[in-house]
């Protein structure tokens, strides 16, 4: 694997706390939460590891299973949680769109 960038500039880039940290409040907010007892009873959320990609270490968890994670790891600040998102559907099929900014 040939990396253009330094690995410290991309893991910034892909650090998914540090992001939830820099969009809280704001359109985009995907709703990311703390701790689990932010959580609500009735929602699923997925945590996700800070630096995964690809779909990998992500898990789905409702609020219990959630508390259960929590208190089962050592390391709670290399993950995100994030609520579930209700998909945008177009004549009831889901699409996802996406758009990538590079900043110089």
């Amino acid at each position: 694997l040939i990396r253009p960038y330094p690995v410290e500039v991309t893991n910034v880039l892909d650090d998914k706390v540090l992001l939830s940290r820099l969009i809280q409040g704001s359109i985009i907010d995907p709703g990311c939460i703390q701790t689990p007892e932010d959580a609500n009873e009735i929602q699923l959320y997925f945590v996700k590891h800070r630096y995964g990609a690809q779909g990998k270490s992500v898990y789905a968890y409702n609020k219990s299973q959630l508390q259960e994670w929590w208190i089962r790891q050592q390391n709670t600040k290399d993950f995100s949680i994030q609520k579930e998102v209700i998909p945008a559907l177009d004549n009831g099929r889901k699409f996802v769109m996406r758009s990538h900014l590079l900043v110089i």
